[in-house]
């Protein structure tokens, strides 16, 4: 880095000076931070020369966790290796800024380098690598350093450098979500945000101004998604005050079931398209996942209070069709979408409605299959909706949906299904078995030796 960009190292310079020298009444100047998100802001140079007893309870978690060989990266003033010299550690401390490399070396730091931690093991790496580390050291939201999500696959492949077996990155970030909280406590990210941790900075010090860059930070549930693509775990070991938090990254040695808390997971979930008409006649759909079948000639589904309800008060007939590739976006419109609220609703989704023949509902040509129904029980009926259980009165396929039997194909419908973990739309795929006939190979098998087929 050019000395001439580098406010932060020229800050941390200055700070260390005016702290060293004797009879002096000069100070530091600000540190100041901007963003195109955040107001300005600073950074109190006193926080990167702070000593243990000095440190959030996240920093000391971090330093009392470490053991063997470390590599402290972004070290800044050096206080994190200070504290692990003091303790016996082996630590190698590594910046991109050269005066706060420089400034390390003067603070006692014994192993100082400047050195990108993306560079490490490439032509651009300054010192000899002496070995995998036991401990990689990110603090002060330490792995903002990745700057994307784009960039992490990169940041787990240097891991499976430099990172010794049995070895652990512990590194901090903050969750900051509660940025966009509305008063209601709803969270409102923009729409053309890709994630909204990922954020841009740019450093000033008097007259020294630095390159804009960018920063990551990054919410637990999306590190450990992110980490596991790449054959890594992620603990969290600590939690702070304002959405912080200490992770603990290591390296996948056998696949582990992970838990989770009890949510809406059943897969795969259908896409069903439940088309009704008001009482004036007037046609309205809305999607639906969770439903399924209930009886030999009955389906259930579970409905909150909708347009939809409100029409089968007043008429218990609907019809339930399957949602397609073809008509996901309008699908998937439909669902996010009141007709309590938008009238030109079904106008919009653009689909082609005739009355069904045996239920007074609509039916919407653009799918391949639909069923006509009727209400024949509402279970646990309240306000914010009810189960409702409906007999099957007919069953409707376009002709050019249907098997050399005469059935539905369903491959041929291109049926998608909703994905409730990550909230996507995925297309079902090819037939792989026969029901009720593919077992039978292993009725005659000696135990034990199906389960190794």
């Amino acid at each position: 880095m050019n000395i001439k960009m580098d406010p932060m190292g020229r800050a941390i310079a200055d700070y260390w000076k005016t702290k060293t020298m004797v009879s002096t009444n000069r100070q530091a100047d600000r540190l100041r931070v901007f963003s195109p998100m955040f107001e300005e802001d600073e950074i109190p140079l006193t926080t990167l020369f702070r000593t243990y007893e000095n440190m959030p309870k996240i920093e000391q978690k971090a330093l009392d966790m470490a053991t063997g060989k470390t590599l402290d990266v972004g070290a800044g003033a050096g206080c994190h290796s200070l504290v692990l010299q003091e303790k016996g550690i082996d630590v190698t401390a590594i910046d991109i800024s050269p005066l706060s490399v420089a400034t390390m070396k003067k603070r006692g730091v014994k192993k100082a380098f400047e050195q990108d931690f993306f560079a490490l093991g490439s032509q651009q790496h300054v010192f000899a690598l002496e070995g995998q580390y036991d401990t990689i050291l990110m603090l002060m939201n330490g792995i903002g350093i990745v700057g994307t999500l784009d960039r992490l696959p990169e940041f787990f492949r240097l891991l499976d450098k430099i990172l010794a077996p049995g070895g652990q990155v512990l590194c901090d970030s903050s969750d900051i979500s509660y940025v966009f909280e509305t008063e209601d406590g709803l969270i409102e990210l923009p729409d053309d945000m890709a994630y909204y941790g990922e954020q841009s900075f740019q450093m000033q010090y008097k007259d020294t101004i630095g390159e804009p860059f960018p920063w990551l930070y990054i919410d637990a549930d999306t590190l450990r998604e992110r980490a596991a693509r790449s054959g890594y775990a992620v603990e969290v070991v600590a939690e702070g005050e304002h959405y912080d938090y200490l992770a603990r990254i290591t390296k996948k040695t056998e696949n582990i079931m992970k838990s989770f808390k009890s949510t809406a997971w059943i897969l795969p979930q259908p896409v069903l398209i439940i088309g009704t008409y008001d009482k004036r006649g007037k046609p309205n759909a809305m999607n639906a996942a969770w439903g399924g079948q209930w009886d030999m000639h009955e389906i259930m589904i579970s409905l909150g209070s909708h347009a939809t309800t409100d029409n089968l008060a007043e008429n218990p007939e609907f019809t339930v069709a399957f949602a397609t590739a073809d008509t996901m976006i309008a699908s998937d419109y439909v669902g996010i979408v009141s007709g309590r609220n938008t009238p030109d609703k079904m106008e919009k989704a653009g689909w082609t409605v005739e009355k069904a023949p045996h239920v007074n509902a609509p039916v919407f040509k653009e799918f391949p299959m639909t069923l006509e129904c009727r209400v024949k029980q509402k279970i646990d009926e309240s306000e914010t909706g009810y189960y409702l259980v409906a007999e099957i009165v007919n069953i409707l396929c376009d002709e050019k949906y249907l098997a050399e039997d005469g059935k539905p194909d369903v491959e041929k419908m291109k049926l998608i299904t909703f994905d409730p973990v990550h909230h996507t739309y995925i297309q079902l795929g090819k037939a792989v078995g026969n029901a009720f006939a593919d077992g039978k190979q292993l009725m005659n098998e000696p135990s034990g030796e199906a389960g190794r087929k």
